[in-house]
């Protein structure tokens, strides 16, 4: 399911996704989808720019209610914007993606 968060935030729920490795490969599949289009003139067909797009990943854990985990889903986004954008960034190290 995805919707608007906010301005220029989406969220993405995934049901059954219940490792962040499959998440991750998920977000990263569909960065590449974004940054694959091209803006573009309509009278002209002149391509303006190419679209990017940051991800931050959150898994539910016990206690968590909807606003704990989109909290840490949108500090994981915040993260991959400080380290340069265009990216997909978990909520927790990187060594948890090969646990």
């Amino acid at each position: 399911m995805a919707a608007r968060y906010g301005g220029e935030e989406f969220c993405v729920v995934l049901r059954d996704c219940y490792d962040l490795a499959t998440a991750h490969q998920f977000a990263e599949n569909l960065r590449l989808k974004f940054q694959s289009l091209r803006v573009k003139v309509r009278r002209t067909d002149q391509v303006l720019d190419t679209i990017t797009a940051s991800f931050g990943l959150a898994l539910a854990e016990p206690g968590d209610n909807l606003e704990s985990l989109l909290t840490r889903a949108d500090d994981a986004l915040y993260q991959a914007k400080r380290n340069g954008r265009n990216q997909v960034h978990p909520q927790a190290p990187e060594a948890a993606l090969t646990a």
